[in-house]
């Protein structure tokens, strides 16, 4: 078998090998070259490009809603092309409503159902009274459909404004005729008036609720209004008093004069002029031989403007020590109309508060205010009765603040007993006393000549010299007694007759 399969293929190779010789020998000849004599051919005629002309087209693929469809156009030279058409896009009905949470709308073209939610806006169409109900009406904006939803009786009444009188106000509901009244609420109120020492006052007080405003008569200020502290007549009503200048050592100087002036309000007296002394020269200036005040500069000279502030009730400066020219003037500067000293140059003036009579009080203690600045004074502590009993509130002797609200006291007595010489009984910290009883001595112990008593309740002990014991007699006349009585039973058994052997 090995054999003929080796023959066949060596036929199969000698058959590959011939045709290929074989084609190339019967292969046609070349054509023959053209004499060089002969024309070339004529080129052929130019013709025209060529315009091509559409038909209308046809349609092949229809547009729908969603998808584009194709057009196909043909030319008279039979070529073609194709153009896309677009989308139709959905062609909806109006909204409807579904059910009670969505609605619908359908496609006229292609029948497509479209759903969603409703667009719920509230609208209270009947607001509720505090009488009746209202009606809350719920509608969807794009299909109309709507419900109602009633709107429970409100707890809210149309309160009309309020009408007061002397103590109470009230108010009237305007549906139901219910009217509400209660006492007023006062602020603190404030003197829309104030009193003077010639003229009554008037103090507003307002309700805080309703508004209403009480007047009250303030009485004639018992307190007189002064310019200083050195003003002897009251500005209102002319009524003097005793005052006294303090007037300072220290000339104050002026342009043309000096003076001595009060260090409380600034009063002058002694106001003289300048005494000039030696005139001027390049070394010296003039001075004034009573003040010092310069009156000439030194001839010649250059300022020399000191670091400490010069000041009077003017204002402060800087002063050349040899002539009178300032350097930087400046009013002075206070913190409040009734601050006596200047906050740059520290000049005092004869400013001071003049503090209310009336307290000002908190839970920490009272002070006074200044009536022309509002200065607050200092705190002083509240100072509680001394024998306010536990069911009344601790009221400040000086304001009237209450210190401390009345309080139920609960006593505890604890176990421990007090005693003296003839009870015994317990204590409250408050002083109160409890089982209050004489003692309860027990017999006594004796310890030598003293006998120690115990209480048997509080365990108190007394002490006390022992009796002294009386002579036994009783007993001395029991010896003697039975003395006597053996004595007759011995003599007894002597004097009785013996028998025996002796015996006759």
């Amino acid at each position: 078998m090995k054999r003929v399969f080796c023959w066949l293929l060596c036929v199969l190779l000698l058959a590959g090998m011939t045709v290929p010789a074989f084609a190339s020998e019967t292969e046609p000849a070349p054509p023959a070259v053209q004499a060089e004599t002969e024309a070339p051919p004529a080129p052929p005629a130019t013709q025209p490009p060529h315009q091509h002309s559409w038909d209308g087209g046809t349609v092949t693929v229809e547009a729908t809603c969603t998808a584009s469809g194709t057009k196909v156009f043909t030319c008279a030279c039979g070529e073609t092309k194709s153009e896309p058409i677009g989308t139709l896009g959905h062609d909806f009905s109006p909204w409807t409503s579904a059910d009670g949470s969505t609605h619908k709308r359908v496609c006229a073209k292609c029948a497509l159902e479209e759903t969603g939610p409703h667009g719920i806006a509230t609208n209270v169409t009947t607001p509720a009274t505090c009488l009746a109900t209202g009606i809350k009406t719920h509608s969807c904006s794009d299909c109309g459909y709507s419900y109602t939803e009633e709107i429970p009786v409100s707890a809210t009444h149309a309160w009309g404004a309020w009408q007061a009188t002397v103590e109470t106000h009230s108010r009237t509901c305007a549906d139901c005729q219910k009217t509400e009244s209660s006492a007023h609420i006062f602020d603190g109120g404030e003197a829309t008036i104030p009193a003077t020492c010639l003229e009554e006052g008037v103090w507003a007080t307002l309700c805080t609720t309703c508004e209403h405003i009480v007047y009250e008569v303030l009485p004639k200020s018992e307190k007189h209004t002064y310019d200083n502290v050195c003003d002897p007549d009251c500005n209102v009503c002319g009524v003097k008093r005793e005052t006294s200048h303090n007037f300072s050592e220290v000339w104050t100087k002026g342009v043309h004069e000096h003076w001595h002036a009060c260090t409380k309000c600034g009063e002058k007296k002694d106001i003289t002029a300048h005494y000039p002394g030696p005139a001027a020269t390049e070394e010296k200036a003039q001075l004034c031989l009573t003040c010092g005040y310069v009156m000439t500069a030194r001839l010649n000279h250059s300022h020399n403007f000191g670091s400490k502030w010069t000041s009077d009730e003017t204002g402060h400066w800087y002063a050349c020590d040899s002539c009178e020219d300032q350097k930087e003037f400046a009013e002075h500067t206070f913190d409040s109309a009734c601050d006596p000293d200047c906050n740059i140059c520290g000049y005092t003036t004869a400013n001071a508060h003049d503090f209310s009579e009336e307290w000002s009080s908190d839970n920490v203690g009272h002070w006074a205010i200044c009536t022309v600045c509002g200065e607050v004074g200092e705190v002083q502590d509240h100072i509680a009765a001394p024998d306010t009993p536990e069911d009344a509130a601790q009221i400040c002797t000086e304001c009237g603040y209450e210190i401390a609200p009345a309080q139920v006291h609960t006593h505890d007595f604890g176990e421990a007993w007090l005693s003296d010489e003839e009870s015994h009984w317990q204590e409250c910290e408050c002083g109160e006393k409890n089982g209050t009883a004489p003692h309860t001595w027990d017999e006594g112990t004796q310890n030598g000549d003293t006998v120690t008593y115990l209480c048997g309740v509080c365990r108190a002990e007394r002490t006390e010299e022992a009796p002294e014991k009386p002579f036994p007699w009783g007993v001395v006349l029991i010896v003697l007694l039975l003395a006597a009585v053996g004595a007759v039973v011995a003599l007894i058994f002597a004097l009785k007759p013996k028998k025996g052997r002796f015996a006759k």
